[in-house]
């Protein structure tokens, strides 16, 4: 399946317009992947690693860091934005596996186009998690500007030995009424609350699902991996509002 962005879960309000939501979901049995903006459904923007297909459990999106340390492989979605408002919820998952616990960083969430991975700690327009080469799994909320807000989920990565030796784990955050609850495997591993951190949540702005990967240590192959089965994001939307006191979309 294709990644795609549609209305969807329409809500029936007599003498309104429709309500919809906005939806953007990814199981990459077909990869659409370019290294050109907008020429596919996702953007290989890395400097030196590599976005491959993969047919494995279904479909695959591999993410390849190069050889060396500071070489990054950069996923991006094309075409598709979220914003996180106060009043409109929001609702992220995806399922993923690393195979180096050691010479690797990463982060899977939302993000502001462009994301360069600076060793698991973005420091730009991001919700999502990250890991730091300390096996710890974090959940990160950042702005533009470098305030971060970095949190240990309880959860460790364990290092791979081979391909079968891979831990998929289930990634998934919820927007709501001003709050950010992180989710591992089903598990809420922690809270966020806008009025504490109101410097480290991107309300506002335009995020994209983004993967990063970078090589945090060593020079010999193979190149560190992310593997991504799925990603799935909702975006609440006010989608009536009155134009002239005629009820029309938003």
């Amino acid at each position: 399946m294709t990644t795609f962005a549609i209305p969807f879960g329409p809500k029936f309000v007599p003498g309104l317009a429709l309500q919809t939501d906005v939806m953007a979901f990814d199981d990459f049995t077909q990869l659409s992947v370019s290294t050109t903006s907008g020429a596919a459904a996702w953007l290989d923007d890395s400097a030196s690693g590599l976005v491959q297909g993969a047919v494995l459990d279904g479909g695959v999106m591999s993410i390849l860091s190069g050889a060396a340390v500071g070489n990054d492989g950069i996923a991006q979605m094309s075409g598709v934005s979220f914003v996180l408002q106060p009043d409109r919820t929001l609702y992220y998952e995806t399922r993923v596996r690393l195979d180096d616990t050691t010479q690797t960083g990463f982060f899977a969430g939302l993000a502001e186009r462009g994301l360069d991975f600076n060793n698991g700690s973005p420091v730009i327009d991001c919700v999502g998690f990250c890991y730091q080469s300390d096996a710890n799994l974090d959940c990160v909320a950042a702005t533009n500007g470098g305030s971060q807000t970095l949190q240990d989920t309880g959860y460790d990565i364990t290092e791979a030995v081979t391909t079968l030796d891979r831990v998929w784990m289930i990634l998934a955050f919820l927007w709501r009424n001003g709050k950010l609850y992180f989710y591992v495997d089903g598990n809420r591993v922690f809270t966020m609350n806008a009025i504490d951190h109101v410097d480290s949540i991107p309300v506002g702005e335009l995020v994209t699902p983004i993967y990063s990967l970078e090589r945090t240590a060593g020079t010999a192959p193979p190149n560190d991996t992310i593997d991504v089965d799925y990603v799935f994001c909702v975006n609440e939307r006010d989608s009536h509002r009155l134009w002239d006191g005629v009820p029309g979309p938003l």
